[in-house]
């Protein structure tokens, strides 16, 4: 019944109340929502079980345990964050309201979140817009990886029908950088148009820390002339940053800052920018050097134990090298 409602498009019915579809469709679900909660004994506002089912839909989550963590970020639910059997409670119904398609049980989700699709994306996009600009960072704040390409993945179909979710995409990433920065590499590569992503991870580019570029990089690499432009941007950041960290602990950044210049010019070779991958590789190359003559240099123990963490790395970097051509 839902999908054919959604089907006939956005007008009113005759003599019916103005709204979309999806909007109207929602109105019958709250009612159940309540009728549902009240036979698991829960008895919440009508803004509180909306947050809480908007919540299942944008964020997902894997088992009980990533599920209850979920409901202590629902602002609305703040009350019972501090008690882990009414938050299992909501979890739980949730769970039953939703059901997951488990299929033969291999990587099933907790709770499915609302459906159809379109009808969740529409709840998402919506709330998240006219109501709580701030809700999706706070919900992702101490998210999962999974969690937030959940999150990204459904404002992104969202998209097609309802443009301003968009917008939401930037804030989320700008809020959360490293965590959503990453996710929005891994979802780049599932959309049509992964534009939107793409201009929002390279508007945080230049603005990465240490920890968030640890994130990016984690996330292997995905071959073509946009991506690429964007990894040489966030490679740059992270060679900036850990030749500042090298600067007061070479021990513990050389490693970085070496392997960020092997990758840069790597990327820099890929989009033809021959001089400055040659210039990123010299750089890779000085940092080699320094290593072998501090490998014949005189030291005590902790001067060796150092000296002997670098050379195996420089080992594992020149190996990589050679694989890479």
């Amino acid at each position: 019944m839902q999908n054919t409602l959604l089907e006939q498009g956005h007008g009113p019915p005759p003599g019916g109340d103005a709204g979309t579809v999806e909007d109207r469709i929602l109105a019958r679900e709250a009612d159940y929502w309540d009728r549902f909660a009240r036979t698991r004994g829960l008895r919440y506002e009508p803004a509180t079980l909306r947050s809480s089912v908007l919540t299942s839909t944008l964020c997902g989550a894997a088992d009980a345990a990533e599920a209850v963590a979920t409901i202590g970020r629902v602002p609305l639910l703040a009350g019972i964050r501090g008690d882990p059997d009414r938050r299992l409670a909501v979890a739980s119904w949730l769970h039953e309201l939703h059901p997951p398609d488990t299929g033969d049980g291999v990587g099933a989700a907790y709770w499915a979140g609302l459906t159809p699709d379109r009808l969740g994306e529409h709840l998402v996009a919506v709330d998240l817009a006219a109501d709580r600009p701030d809700l999706a960072g706070t919900l992702l704040a101490d998210a999962s990886p999974g969690q937030a390409v959940q999150a990204l993945t459904v404002l992104m179909r969202a998209r097609a029908h309802q443009p301003r979710a968009a917008g939401e995409v930037h804030r989320l990433v700008r809020a959360h950088p490293g965590l959503l920065g990453a996710a929005a590499l891994v979802v780049a590569r599932q959309v049509d148009d992964p534009s939107v992503l793409l201009d929002a991870v390279a508007d945080v580019a230049p603005h990465l820390t240490v920890d968030h570029v640890r994130l990016l990089v984690s996330v292997p690499p995905e071959r073509s002339l946009i991506l690429d432009g964007l990894a040489v941007k966030i490679t740059n950041r992270a060679v900036d940053l850990f030749r500042e960290c090298a600067v007061a602990d070479p021990d513990a950044f050389l490693p970085n800052l070496a392997t960020s210049l092997n990758n840069l010019s790597l990327r820099l070779a890929d989009l033809g920018r021959r001089e400055e991958a040659l210039a990123a590789e010299q750089g890779r190359d000085a940092i080699l050097r320094n290593v072998n003559r501090r490998d014949n240099a005189p030291r005590g123990d902790a001067g060796t134990a150092s000296a002997r963490r670098l050379t195996t790395w420089r080992d594992r970097l020149r190996d990589r090298r050679r694989r890479c051509g």
